[in-house]
């Protein structure tokens, strides 16, 4: 049987043995609530107190932060605009909120939920780097303007914000800042307080805990916070993990990544590697294959059992999304993502299934 290649690791990741290890303990052993006035309650807090050191360690945050956990990215971004509504919009009027145009489908349900409130949201537009304007930015900033909400990384595309320069230019006018670092968490260095954004989301399932885990780091306390000690232990020893190899896999994953674009370049020389040159992240390459439809190449790839992504779903469909490419490189764009678990092995056998398909394509396209 044909061994899977699973290159869409900013979708979903496999969860790690030992988280799942981690979480099984509390299952099976301590399964008692905190709210419990005996051993089986207590024995707890001190489980949650180490969890939460190693969270605000590994991700740079001091003790005047607070951490949320949530199930999942997605609630962590729904929790934190509704906390903003409640807390901030409602007391000061100030009802303006801005986004990018390619943001992922969380933040931008998350804020026409908002609009329903008598909220007004702006997409920003993106320049051809993949990077938000941040003249657009600084022209899009009002007196009511409340927040930007805004992905670090675009998980299809890999194109890394310039944070420092958004930071600055918002609050320099008083405009309170979101980042979503689902696709950065254990992929490059995170601190919470060097970043000086005020809110900070991320997914679990993405740096391998089981479904249903996220976070949300602020500087405001909240108004409750989950108490789910198995999660909570198990996202913190998932961070712990990924960033323990994470000087590593930046360096092997940008390798492989390099060498994959390369060599598709070389087999397929049409093939035109998008964001090449931007800030992107090491794992992630987004290529478009001219004269075949990406539906089509996903299909003959599924079939293959090579799995890569188009978007959909928590992302907007990636040809959405490139915005200042030819409607042709839009429509026969994949997005390919990678992890520690994928081999050279792995890409070159890939790399095969990639190129044989594309030929197959463009020679029934040709026959149309």
């Amino acid at each position: 049987m044909r061994k899977e290649i699973y290159l869409d690791h900013q979708t979903i990741s496999r969860p790690s043995p030992a988280v799942i290890e981690r979480m099984n303990h509390y299952f099976l052993h301590k399964w008692g609530t905190l709210s419990a006035p005996h051993q089986k309650g207590q024995e707890l807090y001190e489980d949650v107190d180490v969890a939460l050191k190693k969270l605000y360690l590994l991700l740079g945050a001091n003790e005047r932060s607070h951490f949320v956990l949530t199930t999942g990215g997605a609630e962590a971004i729904f929790q934190m605009l509704m906390s903003f509504y409640f807390d901030e919009i409602r007391e000061t009027g100030r009802n303006h909120l801005l986004t990018t145009s390619i943001e992922e489908a969380p933040i931008l349900l998350s804020l026409s939920r908002l609009e329903q409130l008598g909220c007004v949201t702006r997409l920003l537009p993106v320049a051809e780097n993949g990077m938000i304007k941040l003249s657009a930015l600084e022209e899009a900033l009002k007196p009511k303007t409340a927040l930007l909400s805004i992905s670090w990384a675009n998980a299809l595309t890999g194109v890394i914000q310039p944070v420092a320069d958004i930071v600055r230019i918002c609050h320099a006018k008083g405009v309170k800042v979101h980042l979503n670092a689902s696709a950065m968490v254990g992929k490059l260095p995170i601190s919470f307080d060097e970043l000086g954004v005020d809110f900070l989301t991320f997914d679990g399932d993405k740096i391998h805990t089981p479904q249903g885990i996220g976070g949300l780091f602020q500087k405001t306390k909240p108004h409750e916070s989950r108490r789910h000690v198995a999660a909570l232990s198990g996202l913190s020893l998932a961070v712990e993990e990924e960033i323990e190899r994470m000087g590593q896999f930046a360096m092997e994953t940008a390798r492989l990544r390099d060498t994959f674009e390369a060599e598709l370049k070389i087999a397929l020389p049409d093939t035109v590697i998008l964001f090449q040159e931007a800030d992107r992240l090491p794992a992630v390459t987004c290529a478009a294959f001219p004269s075949v439809m990406s539906e089509a190449l996903l299909y003959y790839l599924h079939r293959r059992q090579v799995y890569a992504s188009l978007g959909g779903g928590q992302f907007q469909k990636l040809s959405a999304q490139l915005k200042n490419v030819s409607e042709e490189l839009a429509q026969s764009a994949l997005s390919f993502s990678i992890t520690h678990e994928t081999t050279e092995d792995d890409l070159a056998e890939a790399l095969d299934i990639i190129v044989s398909s594309v030929r197959k394509l463009s020679t029934l396209s040709a026959a149309l």
